[in-house]
């Protein structure tokens, strides 16, 4: 009974001000573990996962430019700045959910949330992988897209934040449909939600062409 009443008693001592640094040190540290785990996990795959959003991108690009032909220089830049947003979107609502599905499946998933580890450094952990997955996709699709319709594109230090806040919003919103359907059902809702993004997104055109 004393050994129990002092594992209990460990917890209350983390909120005294002489352990907070300590506890953002292990968090920090549970990410790295889970992003190595997550990154050796698909080590065999990541090659092929990075060729296919090199492709996505870039194909996202050259495609709506085949649709179009030769677009105004607006409509340009709507085609060179969606492509890498829709293959982030893709990443979260598509890719996501069914990794996640596969994990639920062969049981991994259980394994992994009986760990003592935060929920949202699990998250956050997957999320970095599958961003470092589209990052390549990301830059060659702005590069290909500027010389394709030759445009002289200005960066700005707020795409870092905004490719980020689309990667986490949309890998959020695939990590709930995942977990909360079934595996079947979260993989068909997945392969539905690449047809909407791709056709019905306004993000290679303006919003005001859909219908009302």
């Amino acid at each position: 009974m004393s050994t129990i009443t002092s594992i209990r008693a460990t917890p209350n001592s983390a909120t005294t001000g002489t352990t907070m640094a300590p506890a953002g040190v292990a968090r920090w540290r549970q990410f790295g573990l889970v992003f190595q785990w997550q990154l050796r996990r698909n080590l065999t795959l990541m090659p092929l996962y990075v060729v296919v959003q090199l492709v996505l991108s870039v194909a996202t690009v050259v495609g709506y430019g085949l649709l179009i032909g030769d677009p105004a220089p607006d409509a340009a830049r709507y085609l060179v700045t969606g492509a890498p947003t829709i293959s982030l979107v893709m990443l979260g609502l598509a890719m996501t959910p069914q990794f996640v599905a596969q994990s639920r499946t062969e049981g991994s998933l259980d394994w992994m949330r009986a760990l003592p580890i935060s929920r949202p450094v699990f998250l956050l952990a997957d999320l970095a992988v599958w961003t470092m997955v589209a990052l390549p996709g990301l830059v060659l699709s702005i590069i290909v897209g500027a010389l394709r319709f030759h445009l002289d594109l200005s960066m700005s230090w707020l795409i870092v934040p905004a490719a980020l806040l689309i990667a986490l919003t949309s890998a959020s919103i695939g990590y709930a449909i995942a977990n909360l359907c079934p595996p079947t059902l979260a993989q068909l809702i997945s392969q539905v939600l690449v047809f909407v993004i791709l056709l019905f997104s306004p993000l290679s055109y303006p919003a005001d062409r859909l219908p009302q």
